[in-house]
């Protein structure tokens, strides 16, 4: 069973077809060779009662005259047939008058009265007595023995004709069948050769070839469909892929597009904006040192204002720096103390800061992310709760 599981489906159709064709002419050449035994075996014990009676009726005048050369003459008719094992005649009183034997092995066969046989067949040897009579008496009897041998012969001649049939049948069945299996095998390996191609080079265009309107000719037609399914979505698919392939480039030329533009503002920003920032700042800390005895209090404190807005607006470049850098960060992310970290810059924005603000930091707060990163979140977010505070 396994090896006729890996055969092909052609294989498998040639040997169905075949193993159908000889098991169905076996059963019958069994059949023919069982009633060539039954009816050879019938006959031939219809033969030896005709026989036994043609006998019989020519030995009853030398039974009566008691002319045993006349029987003797009588059974030595018999050899002509082979199949004669023995042929014995008694007399009334169920002595042995006359006797025939095939060999000198079955002389002994006759030795024993059989009177109470009529016919029946014993193993391999066919019995038949046959009374002789005169004038409605009884004066004797004739046993004759007949071996099987021919029917064996009829028998054994069948068997070897069933089986050469049953070869010679095999073997037209397997030619006609390996001939007619292609009408069904072929749309079939037609179907597994293209699920085959379509599967390793995904080509969803090609089309099997309808040869029939049966059974097979719809599976084709569905299994035409189901790939025409398959080409329409996968070009929808491609089609889809494509227009995102575009939309990400386009979206990432705007990226790129806005980075430069963002580099250019930055580096705008830090050489255009910070030479005159400077200058504010120096030119009004420079008249609060020289000329403080010349202002008076409402004047130091607008070029105190000026002085703080000009550094707080160089906190703000710092800041818009800072940030043009993080998008541009690679991460580097490790092991770090939040916790100490947000520390340091709680104290940075506590050093100069004429305010009172109390700092809570729960300590011992651990994260894997990138150190430059996270300062700057820090940074921002303390900045910010410092600024609105």
């Amino acid at each position: 069973m396994l090896r006729l599981k890996r055969l092909s489906l052609a294989q498998k159709l040639v040997a169905l077809s075949t193993a159908t064709s000889m098991i169905a002419l076996l059963i019958a050449s069994l059949a023919w060779v069982a009633d060539t035994w039954v009816s050879g075996r019938d006959l031939l014990q219809q033969e030896v009662q005709g026989l036994s009676r043609l006998i019989a009726d020519r030995s009853n005048a030398a039974l009566a005259f008691d002319d045993i050369h006349l029987a003797n003459q009588n059974l030595d008719t018999l050899s002509a047939l082979p199949n004669i094992v023995i042929a014995c005649i008694y007399d009334r009183s169920g002595n042995l008058f006359a006797s025939y034997y095939r060999s000198e092995g079955d002389a002994g066969e006759c030795r024993h009265y059989a009177g109470s046989i009529v016919s029946h067949v014993n193993g391999k040897i066919i019995h038949h007595y046959e009374p002789i009579v005169v004038d409605s008496d009884v004066i004797g009897g004739l046993l004759v023995r007949s071996d099987l041998s021919r029917v064996y012969r009829q028998l054994s001649h069948a068997a070897a004709s069933a089986l050469l049939i049953v070869f010679l049948t095999g073997l037209i069945a397997y030619v006609v069948s390996s001939r007619l299996q292609r009408v069904i095998s072929e749309p079939v390996l037609q179907l597994s050769d293209i699920a085959r191609e379509v599967a390793e080079e995904h080509n969803y265009q090609v089309r099997a070839s309808k040869q029939s309107d049966h059974e097979l000719g719809t599976l084709v037609d569905a299994f035409n469909e189901m790939l025409e399914t398959i080409d329409i979505q996968n070009r929808s698919l491609i089609n889809s892929r494509d227009q995102l392939e575009k939309l990400v480039e386009k979206r990432t030329s705007e990226l790129q597009s806005s980075n430069q533009e963002l580099e250019a503002f930055s580096y705008s920003v830090s050489h255009d904006l910070r030479a005159p920032l400077r200058s504010i700042n120096g030119f009004s800390q420079a008249l609060l040192d020289d000329y403080s005895e010349v202002l008076d209090d409402s004047g130091k404190d607008y070029l105190g204002r000026v002085v703080a807005s000009a550094d707080r607006m160089g906190g703000l470049i710092d800041d818009l720096l800072g940030l043009s850098r993080v998008s541009r960060w690679s991460l580097k992310p490790e092991s770090i103390d939040l916790s100490a970290m947000a520390r340091e810059v709680a104290d940075e924005l506590l050093y100069g800061n004429g305010q009172t603000i109390e700092v809570d930091i729960h300590p011992g707060v651990l994260a894997y992310a990138d150190p430059t990163l996270m300062r700057s979140v820090l940074d921002n977010l303390i900045g910010n709760a410092f600024k609105y505070s």
